[in-house]
């Protein structure tokens, strides 16, 4: 349920720069010098409050509408295969253990259980399946294989972009080119990550206006950010402090009730997140930690980059001996 980034945004984007200009001025008057702002512990840090339980990964999401519920006798579709249950506890078991690898083969295995050919009705959507390969494609993430998801989610997309699946577009895409967005950015093309984060809003449309203006406010921290993180490094860093430090723009919200501070807390976990990015691009294993400890403590439970941040936190302890690249 995505909503469609409209006409704002070019507004957005030369809003976004006049801020960032006023807040380098205002952050080094604040703190005094540039290494102070590249310091690691800032005033805009939060207590550090982890959990490691991921509730919200893609395959959970799909699992909801995998299968009629028996309970329901207006349902009458072929009940789920005998093996589906246990192939989706060990799954589970494998994400709890952190074997990512392990359970997108459990999830490969459940995409073979699917129907087929698949239903047109609910629950089912004709692009199920790629939605359970997209599912898969984020766990291969996880694990590193950052070149096998990108292939996944690039074929889903080619798959699927000439057809409507169902009415309004396609979630199977909309995951994809998101997931496609998190790997640009995580390889610091932030240009790249733009363009495919609007791909994916544009993927899907529900016909909701809730959603669709749920959308906007969802995507436009995340692309607040990326911007932020487009600047040279030290301006970058800069501005990413000063969104962390709630100097956002905030998304109007006329149907989704008061969302301030929803917005600034989202914009603060990405923000974070985007810190260590930088952090691991330039092999600073003491600040990549510090911030992903920082967007891991996000309590937007569905936030992307806590959901990130939980997943390569265990790979950045404090011995400089530990690989900076997930494996």
């Amino acid at each position: 349920m995505r909503s469609i980034i409209d006409g704002k945004k070019v507004a957005v984007i030369a809003a976004i720069s006049i801020i960032f200009l006023g807040t380098l001025v205002s952050v080094v008057l604040m703190n005094g010098t540039e290494e102070d702002d590249l310091a690691v512990k800032t005033s805009a840090d939060r207590p550090v409050d982890i959990t490691d339980e991921l509730t919200t990964t893609l395959i959970e999401q799909e699992l909801r509408s995998a299968w009629f519920d028996p309970t329901r006798d207006d349902l009458t579709e072929p009940g789920k295969p005998a093996e589906w249950d246990g192939i989706v506890a060990k799954m589970r078991e494998a994400i709890n253990g952190r074997e990512w690898s392990l359970a997108a083969n459990y999830v490969a295995a459940l995409e073979d259980m699917l129907p087929n050919p698949m239903p047109d009705e609910y629950p089912w959507n004709l692009d199920t399946k790629e939605s359970f390969q997209s599912a898969r494609a984020e766990l291969l993430f996880f694990a590193g294989q950052t070149d096998y998801s990108e292939e996944i989610c690039k074929s889903v997309s080619k798959r699927l972009e000439s057809e409507e699946s169902y009415w309004g577009g396609s979630y199977a895409v909309e995951d994809a080119e998101m997931l496609l967005a998190r790997i640009s950015a995580r390889r610091g093309d932030y240009s790249e990550a733009l363009e495919l984060l609007d791909k994916s809003a544009n993927a899907s449309w529900s016909g909701c206006g809730n959603c669709e203006e749920g959308e906007e406010i969802w995507n436009s921290p995340i692309k607040q950010v990326w911007q932020a993180a487009l600047l040279p490094k030290a301006d970058a860093v800069r501005a990413l402090q000063s969104i962390r430090l709630g100097d956002i723009l905030l998304t109007e919200s006329s149907l989704n009730g008061d969302t301030t501070d929803w917005q600034r807390d989202h914009a603060w976990a990405e923000a974070s997140f985007a810190l260590a990015e930088i952090a691991i691009r330039e092999g600073d294993e003491a600040r990549a930690r510090h911030f992903l400890e920082q967007a891991a403590s996000s309590n937007i439970e569905s936030c992307e980059a806590r959901k990130l941040a939980i997943v390569w936190l265990p790979l950045y302890a404090t011995s400089a001996e530990v690989s900076l690249t997930p494996q």
